[in-house]
C-alpha cells in the first residue's frame, strides 16, 4: 500500500471546499517558505502546469532572502514534477500529440468522422428499440423555436461557467480552479487554432451525436429492456409493474444512468493514471535514500542529513497534496458533468424535441471550449514572458 497514502481518506475530510490553499499550507507549513507561495507551486504542479527552476525559486524565495542551499520544498516540487513528466506519456496522449499537430482542416475532418460514427450508432440503437432517433426534432418551425428555448436554458450554464473561472472564484476554490486548467489541457489539441466559427463548428458536430446517444437511444434501450423484463422474468412469477411507475422509471433511469455514463467517462480523463499513482509509490518509497543520494552529490554544507530528511518530508507532503487535489478534481468534474447532463435529459423530457437540449448543449459547451482556449493563450502568453524574463537575467 501507498507509504502514508491513508492520509488521504482522513485529511480529505478536514479539506473544506472555502479553506483548501489554507490547509494546504497548514499541512506544508514545517517545511520551508510561506503558505501563498506552496499553494500555489501545488495548485500549478496538480493541474499539470510545467514552470523552470528559476521559476521555482521565485516562487520559494522570501523577498530579500538569499538562498545558500536549495530550498526543500522547491526541490520535491521539481522531483514530482519531473517524474509525472517522465511516466504521464501514454497511448491517449500520443493521440492528442497527433491531433495538435494536425491542420485545423483536419481536426474538423476528424471531428466530423468520429461524430458520424456515433451519429449511426445512436441510429441503429433507437430503430431497433422503436425509438425516434432524432428525439422528436423534425425541420420545420418548431424546431427552430425550441432551438431558441434551448438557448434560454443555456444561459444558466454559461453564466455557471464564466462565474467559476473569476479571480475569486479560483482564490476561494483551488480545486475548481485545478479542475478547469486540467480540462484546458486535455482540449488543447483539439481546440488550438481554432477561431470562432471553428469552434461553433466543433460544438455542433459534436454536441448533437451526444444528445441522440445519450437521450434518445438510450431511453429506447431502457425502455426495450424494461419490456422485457417485465414480460419474460416478472410476469410469469405473477409480477406487475404498474404503468405509471413504469412510465415514471422510463424516464427516470435512462437520464440518471445517462448522467452516471457520461460523467464517468469525462471523470476518466482527469483521474490519476496508474503509472502515475505507481510511480509515486515507489518513488515515496525510496524518497529517504533518493534525496540522502542527491544531495549528497549536489550540497555545498556539510550538513546533508538534515536536509535531505527535509526534501524528503517536502516531498511526501506534497505527493499526498497532488492525490488529494486530483481526487477533489474527479470528484467535483464528476458531480457536474452528472448534473449538466441530468439537467439536459429534464430539457428533453419536458419539450419533447431533441433541438432544445441540442441548442442548450451547444451553447454550454460553446463556452466551455471558448473559456478553455483563451486561458490557454493567457497561459502561453506568460510562459513566453517568462521565458523572456529569464533570457534577459541570464545575459
Amino acid at each position: 500500500m501507498l507509504p502514508k497514502v491513508h492520509m488521504l481518506n482522513t485529511t480529505s475530510t478536514r479539506l473544506s471546499r472555502y479553506g483548501q490553499a489554507r490547509q494546504m499550507g497548514a499541512l506544508l507549513y514545517p517545511l520551508c517558505c510561506s503558505r501563498a507561495q506552496r499553494s500555489a507551486i501545488v495548485v500549478r504542479v496538480s493541474s499539470g502546469d510545467r514552470f523552470s527552476k528559476a521559476t521555482a525559486e521565485a516562487l520559494t524565495q522570501r523577498p530579500g532572502e538569499q538562498q545558500e542551499q536549495p530550498d526543500p520544498f522547491m526541490t520535491a516540487t521539481l522531483r514530482l514534477q519531473k517524474l509525472l513528466e517522465d511516466v504521464s506519456w501514454d497511448y491517449g496522449d500520443q493521440v492528442r500529440h497527433e491531433i495538435s499537430n494536425l491542420p485545423v482542416e483536419f481536426k474538423l475532418t476528424l471531428s466530423v468522422n468520429a461524430s458520424t460514427t456515433i451519429t449511426l450508432l445512436a441510429i441503429v440503437i433507437s430503430l431497433a428499440t422503436n425509438e425516434d432517433p432524432f428525439g422528436g426534432m423534425q425541420i420545420n418551425q418548431a424546431m427552430l423555436d425550441h432551438g431558441a428555448l434551448g438557448l434560454g436554458f443555456a444561459l444558466p450554464l454559461v453564466l455557471c461557467s464564466f462565474i467559476s473561472r473569476t479571480p475569486r472564484m479560483r482564490q476561494a476554490f483551488p480545486v475548481l480552479d485545478s479542475m478547469h486548467d486540467r480540462q484546458a489541457k486535455l482540449l488543447e489539441p483539439f481546440v488550438s487554432g481554432l477561431n470562432l466559427p471553428q469552434l461553433l463548428i466543433l460544438c455542433s458536430v459534436v454536441t448533437l451525436p451526444m444528445m441522440m446517444l445519450l437521450l434518445p437511444a438510450l431511453h429506447g434501450g431502457f425502455v426495450a429492456l424494461g419490456s422485457a423484463l417485465q414480460s419474460e422474468l416478472l410476469s410469469p412469477i405473477g409480477i406487475h409493474v404498474p404503468g405509471p411507475l413504469r412510465r415514471d422509471l422510463a424516464t427516470l433511469l435512462p437520464a440518471v444512468l445517462g448522467s452516471y455514463f457520461g460523467a464517468w467517462v469525462v471523470t476518466r480523463q482527469l483521474s490519476v493514471k496508474r503509472g502515475e499513482f505507481q510511480a509515486i509509490k515507489d518513488a515515496m518509497d525510496n524518497s529517504d535514500r533518493y534525496f540522502r543520494l542527491s544531495e549528497s552529490m549536489n550540497s555545498k554544507s556539510g550538513d546533508t542529513a538534515q536536509l535531505s530528511e527535509k526534501t524528503s518530508n517536502a516531498f511526501k507532503a506534497v505527493s499526498v497534496v497532488w492525490l488529494l487535489m486530483r481526487k477533489k478534481v474527479c470528484q467535483l468534474s464528476y458531480v457536474l458533468s452528472a448534473l449538466n447532463i441530468c439537467y439536459l435529459a429534464i430539457i428533453w423530457h419536458e419539450t419533447q424535441d431533441l433541438s432544445t437540449p441540442v441548442a442548450a448543449g451547444i451553447v454550454a459547451f460553446g463556452a466551455e471550449l471558448y473559456l478553455s482556449q483563451r486561458a490557454l493563450s493567457l497561459k502561453s502568453a506568460a510562459r513566453k514572458k517568462v521565458a523572456a524574463e529569464e533570457q534577459r537575467t541570464k545575459e
